[in-house]
């Protein structure tokens, strides 16, 4: 409270009286930096997020971070042994620190900055991601230790993920018949648990002399031309 007094100009005689003044607290708007990241595909991709309170008074507090625009498919997670909290809301994922009110302590946003934070994208999936991040500055009273106003700031961050095939499986069965007659080969290729597709199977030491064909779409016979003792099919066909 200020003190107010009034005095009299004729008998010097005075009068004084409290004045109480309150001053709301205003949050300042945190700083918040991202730097592009990029990983390949079905890996773990660390995101990079530095952010701190901008307040003098030191009485401001990083109380959450949320990530938003995550495409479908994709997952944020933290790191193995990680102090922080991650709760999914909305579709976005919203982190807190371990303190009583949420707020990050100096080492766990020091972990922000070094990728604790993971995003992992659809299977199978590749591309380029524009998420958005947002930090949350709290102001608090230091004499009531009450969380009184809070402020944002908000960038995107850009996340690349580049394609990475699977190992396709190719499957034979062991082929038998006479000489000068013709032998089908069994052969079938995938890739397990994926929306990949075989691009090309390989038959290699094929005996000098040897033939390959297969029976096209309307039946017929077809000659399949090759040189040495490989041939790369771009399609897999009965042979």
């Amino acid at each position: 409270a200020l003190s107010v007094s009034a005095t009299s100009s004729d008998d010097s005689s005075s009068d004084a009286s409290s004045l109480a003044v309150s001053v709301a607290a205003v949050a300042d708007a945190p700083d918040l930096e991202t730097d592009a990241v990029s990983g390949t595909e079905d890996s773990a991709i660390g995101l990079k997020i530095v952010t701190a309170e901008t307040d003098a008074q030191g009485d401001e507090t990083i109380t959450s971070v949320k990530i938003e625009d995550i495409p479908a498919g994709a997952t944020i997670s933290l790191a193995q042994g990680s102090t922080l909290t991650l709760a999914m809301v909305d579709g976005d994922a919203v982190v807190t620190g371990s303190n009583a009110d949420g707020s990050f302590t100096d080492a766990e946003l020091t972990a922000l900055g070094n990728g604790e934070v993971i995003f992992t994208g659809a299977a199978d999936a590749s591309g380029s991601y524009k998420l958005q991040e947002t930090s949350t500055s709290t102001d608090v009273d230091t004499e009531t230790a009450t969380q009184t106003d809070s402020a944002e700031t908000t960038t995107p961050l850009q996340v690349t993920v580049s394609a990475s095939p699977d190992v396709p499986n190719v499957s034979v069965s062991a082929a038998s018949g006479d000489e000068d007659g013709s032998i089908s080969l069994n052969i079938s290729a995938d890739v397990p648990n994926s929306t990949e597709t075989v691009s090309s199977v390989t038959i290699e030491d094929i005996p000098s002399g040897s033939s390959l064909s297969y029976v096209d779409g309307l039946g017929a016979t077809q000659s399949i031309s090759f040189t040495g003792t490989s041939v790369e099919l771009l399609s897999l066909i009965h042979i």
